[in-house]
C-alpha cells in the first residue's frame, strides 16, 4: 500500500563526521516533517544546429528539512539541543527539594483510634510554583522503620525540616504523609495527612479528617535538570552538530537526509485552549534510500503542553494580558560549497520575537518608546513524571497538588521591545502587539537560557 503518514516515524542521530549517515537509535514525536533534497538541473549551453537541449547534468542539492512538535518539555529538548549547541549544554541529577531521609516516630500515649499493628510512614514535599500558580508533590521520602502500634496509642511523627530545603521559582507549601495498613506492606502506603508551611512534625491518632485511603505516595524516578545556553564553539570546532534524519513511511524502505544543523526554532503559543508547539528549521548536504526501516520501537507521546499550561513573566510579575506568544532563535547558517565538497557554517545567534496582549495601560508601551530593557520568562508545565500517586485536593486532602510534572523555562534577562500597535478597530477590545529582540545578559552570560527538567538523562 502507499506511504501511510500515521505509520511513519522519524529519527535523529547526531552524527561523528559530517555528512556521514548515522542511523538513530529512537524515533521522536511529531506531528509533521518535511525534508527534500532538489538538485538544480544545470543545462548546457552548447549551440549545436539546433533549438533542441544537447545535455543536462543535476547541480548539487539544496537540502532543507523541518520538524514540528506539539511541545512536551522533554522529547522537544532533543529538537532544541540540535539548534542550540553542545558546548552551551549541561546537565545534572535534580534531588533538590526533596525529603529524602525516613521519617522517624514512636507510638505511646492513649485514647488513639489506630488499630494496633506495624505501620511504615512516608513523607513528601509539596512545592507551589511561584508563578504558574499550581502546587507539586515530590517523590516519597524513604521508608520509616515499622512502627509498633498497640490499641489506644499515637505516633508521634518526625522528618527532615523543609526550612532547609530551597529550589529555585517555587515556595515550600507543606509536607504530604503517608501510612500503610497495618502490618506495614509497601504497597498499601495511602495518604494521610498534609501538614501545612515548614512544619516538621506530626501526631497521629487515627482521627485525622483529611485521610483518604485511596491516594498512593509519588513513587521515585531518576529526573535530570537540562541547561541550554548560547556558548561560544570550541577551537577549531563547529558551534552546533551536523545530524542525520531518518524516515521510514511504512514502504518497506527509508529516507535518510544527512549533513543537517538547526538553522532556527520557533515556539509558538497560540491561545490558551491551544497546544504549545516548536519547530525546528534545518539545511543539510544530501539524501540517500536505505532498504529496509530502522528497527526502533515507536516514541511514546507526552501529553502536550497547552496555552493554558503556560505563564509570561515580565520584570517579575506575571503577565495576564498575554493571549499569544512567539519566540525564535536563529543561527543564520550558510551552506557554503568548495572544490571538495559542502559545509555548513554558522553566523549570527539571533532570538527575536512577538507578544499579543490585552491593551490595559501604557506601561508596555512606554519601554518600547524609551527602549527600557525588560526581562522575560516563559514557564510550563507538562505531563507528571509519575505515573504512580494521585492528585491531592484541597476539600479532601487540605492542599490542591499533582504529582511533579515535565517543567520548562526560557529565561531572557535582557529584552528589548519595539513596533507597540494598538490600533482601534472597531467596538471591542483593544489588541496590542509588540515585536521583541533578546540580548546577552552578563548574569546568565548567555542570551537565551532553556532549562529542561524530565526524565531524558542526556541530549548529547
Amino acid at each position: 500500500m502507499p506511504g501511510l503518514g500515521s505509520e511513519s516515524k522519524l529519527g535523529l542521530a547526531k552524527e561523528t563526521t559530517p555528512s556521514v549517515g548515522v542511523v538513530p537509535v529512537s524515533a521522536i514525536p511529531f506531528t509533521s516533517a518535511n525534508f527534500t533534497a532538489p538538485r538544480t538541473m544545470l543545462e548546457s549551453e552548447t549551440i549545436g544546429g539546433s533549438s533542441m537541449l544537447k545535455n543536462a547534468v543535476p547541480g548539487d542539492s539544496e537540502s532543507t528539512g523541518s520538524v514540528v512538535q506539539e511541545f512536551d518539555a522533554e522529547t522537544s529538548g532533543i529538537l532544541l539541543d540540535l539548534w542550540n549547541g553542545d558546548n552551551g549544554r549541561s546537565v545534572a541529577a535534580y534531588t533538590s527539594g526533596r525529603i529524602s531521609a525516613a521519617p522517624t516516630g514512636s507510638a505511646g500515649g492513649s485514647g488513639a483510634t489506630i488499630p494496633s499493628g506495624d505501620y511504615i510512614y512516608k513523607v513528601a514535599a509539596i512545592w507551589e510554583h511561584d508563578y504558574l500558580g499550581k502546587s507539586f508533590i515530590s517523590f516519597e521520602s524513604a521508608a520509616s522503620s515499622a512502627i509498633t502500634v498497640a490499641l489506644g496509642e499515637e505516633v508521634a511523627l518526625s522528618w527532615t525540616a523543609p526550612s532547609g530545603l530551597t529550589l529555585a521559582d517555587y515556595t515550600y507549601k507543606g509536607t504530604a504523609i503517608y501510612r500503610t495498613a497495618a502490618g506495614g506492606a509497601a504497597a498499601t502506603a495511602r495518604f494521610l495527612a498534609f501538614v501545612s508551611g515548614t512544619g516538621a512534625s506530626f501526631t497521629d491518632t487515627g482521627a485525622n479528617a483529611n485521610a483518604d485511603t485511596g491516594v498512593s505516595s509519588v513513587g521515585v524516578v531518576n529526573l535530570y535538570r537540562h541547561v541550554l545556553k548560547g556558548a561560544a564553539a570550541a577551537a577549531n570546532s563547529d558551534r552546533i552538530r551536523y545530524f542525520s534524519a531518518q524516515m521510514s513511511k511504512n514502504i518497506g524502505s527509508d529516507e535518510r537526509y544527512y549533513g543537517n544543523k538547526g538553522n532556527d526554532f520557533s515556539l509558538e503559543i497560540p491561545d490558551r485552549a491551544s497546544p504549545v508547539t516548536l519547530t525546528l528549521n534545518c539545511m543539510g548536504d544530501d539524501m540517500e534510500s536505505l532498504l529496509g526501516e530502522f528497527s526502533v520501537a515507536a516514541p511514546t507521546p507526552r501529553r502536550q503542553i497547552l496555552g493554558r499550561d503556560t505563564v509570561v513573566v515580565i520584570d517579575g510579575v506575571r503577565d495576564c494580558d498575554i493571549q499569544q506568544l512567539s519566540l525564535t532563535g536563529t543561527n543564520n547558517c550558510s551552506k557554503l560549497g568548495t572544490l571538495c565538497g559542502n559545509t555548513i557554517t554558522e553566523g549570527a545567534r539571533r532570538i527575536n520575537g512577538s507578544i499579543t496582549l490585552l491593551f490595559r495601560n501604557h506601561t508596555l508601551f512606554n519601554k518600547a518608546v524609551s527602549g527600557t530593557e525588560l526581562s522575560m520568562q516563559i514557564y510550563m508545565a507538562g505531563e507528571p513524571v509519575m505515573t504512580s500517586g494521585g492528585t491531592l485536593s484541597l476539600a479532601t486532602h487540605g492542599v490542591d497538588a499533582v504529582p511533579w510534572p515535565r517543567v520548562a523555562k526560557f529565561d531572557m534577562r535582557r529584552v528589548t521591545l519595539a513596533e507597540f500597535a494598538n490600533p482601534v478597530e472597531g467596538p471591542d477590545q483593544i489588541i496590542a502587539t509588540a515585536s521583541l529582540a533578546v540580548m546577552e545578559s552578563p548574569v546568565t552570560n548567555t542570551d537565551l537560557e532553556i532549562v529542561l527538567v524530565n526524565t531524558i538523562s542526556s541530549y548529547a
